[in-house]
């Protein structure tokens, strides 16, 4: 499960995964992050041109709820914990992370978007969610390549950087809610990120 999460709690790899899509809207660069209690955060990456619009949701319903947050820059929310929810003026997708086994997991993709009323979603709805199919198969690629290498012998661990907090920010939310007492000291998190989080 945890494998595949990670990579929507970091933004980083957009300039390596999706070279040809979301890398030439979002500017990775310019991301801010904040984390809540309960292991929830938002992760800000604001658009490269601060004029841009999806040309793939244009004439679409909006809620009437966006604001300038929502139409420049990407707003995604991390549910804590196995939701993540990038919120677009449009509609948004939950895409909820589901543990199958030890080494496996289900996807699945909820959307949520303005009441067109009544009939069948307007025929831009069709291509917008094959676009967003298509950057999700970008993520879902090397999964199982890096699930193999987390279980290899060499696998010793890894250290995450700044640009990771929101990932280490779920793994010392799991240690609360486990317990630290009831987890081996070698497996515990080591809890550093207590002044950074906000109500």
């Amino acid at each position: 499960m945890k494998v595949l999460q990670d990579a929507f709690l970091e933004v980083y790899h957009l300039k390596s995964i999706h070279t040809d899509t979301v890398d030439r809207f979002l500017d990775h660069r310019g991301s801010k992050i904040t984390l809540w209690k309960n292991g929830h955060s938002l992760m800000l990456t604001p658009n490269r041109r601060s004029d841009w619009v999806d040309p793939g949701t244009v004439g679409m319903a909006e809620m009437r709820e966006a604001n300038e947050l929502h139409r420049y820059n990407n707003p995604s929310y991390n549910i804590y914990p196995n939701i993540v929810t990038p919120i677009a003026p449009t509609g948004l997708p939950f895409i909820v992370f589901w543990p199958a086994t030890d080494t496996t997991m289900n996807l699945d993709v909820y959307w949520f978007a303005p009441d067109w009323g009544g009939g069948p979603p307007p025929a831009r709805w069709e291509q917008r969610i094959a676009n967003f199919d298509r950057i999700l198969d970008e993520d879902l690629q090397f999964c199982e390549a890096i699930q193999r290498s987390v279980e290899s012998p060499g696998f010793r661990g890894m250290t995450l950087n700044y640009q990771e907090r929101r990932i280490y920010h779920w793994h010392e939310e799991l240690d609360r809610r486990i317990g630290a007492e009831r987890i081996p000291r070698e497996l515990r998190v080591e809890p550093v990120l207590g002044d950074w989080v906000e109500d």
